[in-house]
């Protein structure tokens, strides 16, 4: 994870790494009812990859749910954006 610092009325945690297994602990810490969601898209992204011979499904994916977890780590944010980190 980056060091980033978090404050108490600040984000939850640090913004990850963009690795799948720091957003994926990243998406458990803070709606782990999204990880089927995110699993599903990694793998509709990577069949996609391969089927085009393409890396763009794959770093859409990256950048889906990264957003996901920057708006959701911060809950002043997520307040403000409700429903932006479903439809981004």
């Amino acid at each position: 994870m980056s060091s980033q610092a978090v404050h108490s009325d600040g984000p939850l945690m640090p913004m990850p790494d963009l690795t799948l297994p720091a957003l994926r602990s990243a998406v458990a810490a803070l709606a782990s009812a999204k990880l089927p969601e995110l699993v599903e898209e990694m793998r509709q992204a990577f069949d996609r990859a391969g089927q085009d011979g393409s890396t763009a499904p794959v770093r859409m994916f990256y950048r889906r749910w990264a957003i996901f977890v920057a708006i959701e780590r911060d809950p002043a944010r997520a307040a403000r954006l409700p429903g932006a980190a479903i439809a981004c």
